[in-house]
């Protein structure tokens, strides 16, 4: 990391701006962006006002055709492993054990 031109490249706010970006391209729920970042909706919102103005997405947070193709690159120069996560809405009642009554109270 001494080499100058690296410099200024890998900073907090790029890496953050490139993940939220491959995340989005997932189609990855905001709320679990935010939740596996450690963001609050004000950093969130922050972010997403910075990718859009350098284009990136758009107001209503769809990646833009630039975006994809420039990540598509990157990925291929920095040989970043496409592995997808699948998300999915599990009800708890569905496992979940929930006793009619509490140590005889109900």
């Amino acid at each position: 990391m001494d080499n100058p031109d690296w410099k200024g490249i890998i900073q907090d706010k790029n890496v953050k701006l490139t993940y939220l970006l491959r995340c989005l391209e997932r189609k990855m729920p905001e709320v679990v962006i935010a939740n596996e970042m450690g963001l609050t909706n004000d950093d969130m919102a922050s972010i997403f006002e910075e990718g859009e103005k350098i284009g990136m997405w758009d107001k209503d947070h769809k990646v833009t055709y630039e975006a994809q193709k420039v990540l598509a690159e990157a990925s291929k120069i920095f040989r970043i492993e496409n592995k997808e996560k699948g998300f999915f809405y599990v009800d708890d009642r569905d496992y979940m054990y929930i006793p009619e009554t509490f140590r005889g109270k109900s």
